[in-house]
């Protein structure tokens, strides 16, 4: 439970910082915010079992 409501958290900072460095024209912090926000996605699906087993494995 803890673990969801921590990336939860890191998603909507990360939404927040890809838009707010968006709006100063900040690219490298864009693109960080935007690889974060990514990651924190791919945890939360994973999380919430929305992901079908051996997502990753299919990838690579």
């Amino acid at each position: 439970m803890t673990a969801k409501i921590i990336w939860t958290l890191i998603f909507f900072c990360s939404i927040r910082g890809v838009y707010a460095n968006a709006a100063k024209k900040e690219i490298a912090y864009t693109v960080a915010f935007t690889v974060t926000l990514f990651f924190s996605m791919y945890m939360l699906a994973d999380l919430f079992g929305v992901l079908p087993q051996g997502f990753i494995e299919q990838l690579f």
